[in-house]
């Protein structure tokens, strides 16, 4: 019986591990997403071409 609850903590213990991995391994790749998507310099298309006009003024006047 000790045995068993041995196996089954280790186990669990496993389980547990394979679980933080993923989610360092998560987090590491947002954070080099990140990283990767500011490095980039922006592109003609997705930059703003004509923006709103601001009010003046004189134009409320």
């Amino acid at each position: 019986m000790a045995h068993q609850n041995a196996s089954l903590l280790e186990a669990a213990l496993y389980g547990l591990a394979i679980l933080v991995l993923m989610q360092v391994c998560y987090v590491a790749g947002v954070f080099v997403a990140g990283l990767w998507r500011r490095s980039r310099k922006p592109s003609k298309e997705s930059a703003i071409v004509d923006p709103a006009p601001v009010p003046s003024k004189q134009q409320q006047g």
